[in-house]
């Protein structure tokens, strides 16, 4: 695959994962949007939709995340598990489920009540998880495994 740079392979994807992060931090420190970020033409190895998906937590270091809650979802529950480990009030999977598909309830009710920017859908995953009541056992263990050195496995 030829980039516009004419670099080829792995060279040439972290010459474009490093303009990524540099049109990141150029939009959030200006405060603008994504087009607004490329139209200044200083990043021409991005693409708008690309930096778009970056912005809004959907795809990290150039691989799409299938994660139910974005990082500021995960740490809010992290934070509570760790609060009921601390109060001695151990929750099994079930409450913590609950938890979850609170969290992404607010994240929908948050999302329509936004002014001035469009409705996003939830995903279908999202979906999938509040219709089932919580996540399905292998996003347990992947969430735990990943938070390992924070929360009790036990849960």
């Amino acid at each position: 695959m030829v980039h516009r740079t004419g670099k080829k392979g792995a060279q040439g994807r972290k010459d474009r994962d490093k303009q990524y992060e540099l049109a990141i931090e150029f939009c959030t420190e200006k405060y603008c949007s994504a087009q607004v970020g490329i139209n200044t033409g200083m990043f021409p190895l991005v693409k708008v939709q690309g930096l778009q998906r970056r912005m809004r937590g959907a795809v990290w270091n150039g691989v799409n995340t299938k994660s139910l809650l974005t990082p500021v979802e995960e740490e809010e529950v992290v934070t509570w598990l760790e609060s009921c480990t601390d109060g001695h009030k151990a929750r099994n999977r079930r409450e913590t489920g609950s938890k979850i598909c609170e969290v992404l309830t607010n994240r929908d009710r948050r999302n329509k009540a936004s002014k001035g920017r469009k409705y996003k859908k939830l995903s279908r995953a999202v979906i999938q998880c509040l219709a089932n009541g919580g996540p399905n056992p292998s996003w347990f263990q992947a969430f735990f495994e990943k938070h390992k050195h924070r929360v009790n496995q036990n849960v």
